[in-house]
């Protein structure tokens, strides 16, 4: 009888066992690069990401995605509920502030706080241009600690600090990487 009784309890553990927010990588979209850019009450957002296919013979794909709202929460949003796999920001490397200051990216909870943060003249540029890896976040990331004058543009060293904070653009095709002068500030 003991026996009877114990067989169902067994089976019941081992479905109780499991993983806690399991999450495939190859089911989301890991976000290396963010760019946030402000123009007359619209509030775009730009997103590279790395996208695997569900196609075993085909490639890890960079991929844009966009998304406008009246601020970045609205389009973030936006963002999220357009596409079809998730947003995974655990390799986010470099958010791209246009007309914005810093103070938007805590509308973003998932935000790591070693991420890079740097200015542009124009993010829609950034992110359709070509660069040397072909992966926007972290190709800045390696030219800033190649031309590094100044460790004050992590996130977590610039919040609630006046910092002043690099610019990234593309001239002449090439990425070039500009820090301000001292009296800028």
């Amino acid at each position: 009888m003991k026996k009877l009784f114990v067989l169902p309890l067994i089976c019941f553990v081992i479905l109780l066992c499991g993983c806690a927010d399991y999450r495939e990588i190859d089911k989301g979209y890991l976000v290396t690069s963010i760019g946030i850019s402000n123009q007359e009450n619209t509030t775009s957002i730009f997103v590279e990401a790395l996208s695997s296919s569900d196609v075993i013979s085909k490639e890890i794909t960079r991929v844009v995605l966009t998304e406008t709202g009246k601020n970045l929460k609205e389009a973030y949003k936006n963002l999220q509920a357009s596409l079809v796999k998730p947003l995974y920001l655990e390799q986010l490397g470099a958010v791209f502030l246009e007309n914005t200051d810093i103070t938007p990216l805590s509308e973003i909870k998932q935000l790591k706080l070693d991420v890079y943060v740097v200015k542009t003249n124009s993010a829609k540029a950034l992110f359709e241009g070509e660069t040397i890896s072909g992966v926007l976040g972290y190709d800045v990331i390696s030219l800033i600690k190649t031309q590094q004058k100044n460790t004050q543009n992590q996130l977590y060293k610039i919040q609630n600090k006046n910092q002043t904070l690099p610019t990234v653009d593309f001239l002449n095709g090439k990425m070039v990487l500009s820090w301000a002068k001292e009296n800028d500030k």
